[in-house]
């Protein structure tokens, strides 16, 4: 029997060595499943916050792509305000001289029309 007993015991002690091994490497192997399914995520995670930053860079380029064209066009709009300004001075210029030219004639007409009922006054 202590043949019997012995033998058991040394079964126990490989079974309990065995146990002991699938359970030491089951909690690492649980740790590594666990770490390769972290890394995917925070590699997913990595990849999605790259595609948002090369979005907003692309965001920020357009962005200041308008602001270059819309201070083009400001500019633009000044130089254009500036020459129809100066287009209006000369607008008010010629339309001052129009209507002292007119003047000035009224008058030279008057005056000869005055000048010839005088003339024909004293002629006749």
């Amino acid at each position: 029997q202590k043949m019997n007993t012995a033998e058991e015991v040394l079964n126990l002690i490989k079974q309990r060595e065995y146990a002991m091994s699938n359970n030491a490497t089951e909690p690492f192997e649980q740790f590594k499943r666990n770490h390769k399914e972290k890394s995917e995520q925070l590699d997913k995670q990595v990849n999605a916050l790259q595609r948002l930053l090369t979005e907003n860079k692309e965001l920020c380029l357009q962005r200041q792509l308008r602001r270059q064209q819309l201070a083009q066009f400001l500019r633009d709009i000044k130089q254009i305000q500036l020459k129809a300004k100066s287009e209006v001075q000369q607008l008010q210029t010629i339309s001052l001289q129009e209507k002292t030219d007119y003047g000035t004639t009224m008058i030279t007409i008057v005056a000869i029309i005055t000048l010839s009922i005088l003339l024909i006054k004293l002629l006749g």
